[in-house]
């Protein structure tokens, strides 16, 4: 009887990931008051409506159509998904966690999304929290009502940008 209860205590082991228990689903809440979250299309030229602002990656000016294609009162809910690297990877992670924004918008924002990406041809968009710009993503393909955008920069402001929007680290 005990070898049976162990065989299965070690089964339910190398069954469970060796012990790791998978992290816990993202948690959708409203954006914060006082807080932003803003998409922009980006304009290849400074235009006299435009805002400058600094890509993320580069460290050099973009130009920001305005108004915003998405403002914080297209957001229906955002959550961070915070990801970890494989368990049994060969390699090993360039970082140890990456932290993704998942928006949700609302019937508004959806329907702006939808159209302004209907034929998606490579535009970019400037996803701007808290009047920071975070992150800058080319479209590929059409987008409506939910979006995730990872942070690719290795300075942590996108981390700490989204820490701060969704009450994370």
């Amino acid at each position: 009887m005990i070898r049976i209860v162990l065989m299965i205590s070690f089964s339910l082991f190398v069954i469970s990931g060796c012990g790791k228990t998978p992290p816990p689903q993202p948690v959708a809440v409203a954006v914060p008051p006082g807080m932003t979250v803003e998409i922009y299309e980006l304009d290849p030229t400074q235009d006299p409506s435009s805002l400058t602002a600094v890509h993320p990656e580069t460290g050099k000016p973009i130009f920001l159509k305005t108004p915003p294609l998405i403002a914080t009162s297209d957001v229906a809910t955002i959550a961070e998904v915070v990801e970890s690297p494989p368990l049994h990877s060969e390699s090993p992670p360039l970082h140890s966690e990456s932290a993704t924004l998942q928006i949700n918008l609302n019937p508004t924002g959806a329907t702006n999304m939808a159209t302004a990406t209907a034929t998606p041809s490579g535009q970019e968009l400037a996803i701007v929290v808290n009047g920071v710009t975070v992150a800058v993503a080319q479209v590929r393909t059409q987008i409506s009502d939910k979006m995730v955008i990872q942070g690719g920069n290795d300075t942590g402001e996108f981390q700490r940008q989204i820490g701060m929007l969704t009450g994370g680290k």
